[in-house]
């Protein structure tokens, strides 16, 4: 979503219809009509008011077809803006099997074969005040029943942090204490479902740290509470993470530790809301 998320909707469902009638192998226009529904969280907590995310004009998806003896890929886009109802449009080969992932510039071609590709997930997210940063969450479908008709599922779940204070903080950094947090990771596009999730004493410990960047600026909390969300790849927090909170030159204004808690290890579609952290600035 080209523009900021206003609101997390973590399922979609996607229409799209042939406009041009030619053989199934044959490359045919397409225009995806995609809705979006309520999230659902365990924490009974949602992203802004009205419970939506809205597609945003140059939003793209990636639509893959898939028969027994080939599979190409396409990027579908739209020009609407800001609405819970868009029409994405492409050029692709006919076929019975659909996938599609979003958002696309999130996702390589097939790595070894015609099941695996890779999703590069990146060190730093872009913290925007209850809500989260443009093409951070990623979501994948199958055509349901060899329909044209798609329902998108969140790959990744949210840690949500509750801040308040009267401090500028300039970034919020999260350290899992065994997960990796970022990196190139491979996906089964045939099963919707991440191949390998690595953690543990032989992975780099550089990649276990995901930051919230606040921009040159930063931004300044206030009584009424801010949260901040990371979107993380699933069974992430599990054996324990640390929140560091710094300022616009990079020192530390607050650290909070979890310990390991199974309960806290991240899902798919599904917010976790810890509790609400304070950072008052030291008089003089």
């Amino acid at each position: 979503m080209k523009k900021i998320v206003r609101t997390l909707g973590l399922c979609a469902l996607v229409m799209f219809a042939v406009v041009s009638c030619k053989k199934k192998e044959e490359s045919a226009v397409m225009t995806f009509r995609a809705s979006i529904t309520q999230p659902t969280s365990d924490a009974k907590t949602y992203l802004g008011s009205d419970h939506y995310l809205y597609w945003n004009s140059g939003d793209a998806i990636k639509v893959y077809a898939i028969d027994e003896n080939d599979t190409t890929s396409a990027v579908f886009t739209t020009q609407d803006n800001a609405l819970k109802v868009a029409n994405f449009s492409g050029n692709i080969a006919q076929s019975d099997n659909y996938y599609a992932l979003y958002p696309a510039g999130m996702f390589s071609d097939f790595i070894d074969d015609e099941t695996r590709i890779t999703a590069t997930v990146s060190p730093t997210q872009q913290f925007v005040p209850n809500g989260i940063a443009t093409n951070a969450y990623l979501m994948a479908a199958k055509n349901v029943e060899r329909s044209l008709e798609f329902k998108f599922q969140g790959l990744f779940g949210l840690l949500a942090i509750p801040m308040k204070g009267n401090v500028t903080i300039g970034s919020i950094e999260l350290t899992d204490a065994w997960f990796d947090l970022w990196g190139d990771v491979p996906f089964k596009l045939n099963q919707l479902s991440w191949d390998d999730l690595k953690g543990g004493s032989d992975s780099r410990s550089d990649l276990k740290t995901i930051t919230l960047e606040c921009g040159d600026e930063g931004f300044t909390l206030s009584e009424e509470p801010d949260t901040a969300y990371f979107v993380l790849r699933p069974l992430a927090c599990a054996n324990g993470f640390t929140i560091t909170v710094k300022d616009l030159a990079g020192d530390t204004l607050l650290t909070k530790s979890a310990p390991q808690n199974f309960s806290n290890a991240i899902k798919p579609q599904r917010i976790l809301l810890m509790p609400e952290i304070e950072i008052t600035a030291n008089e003089p």
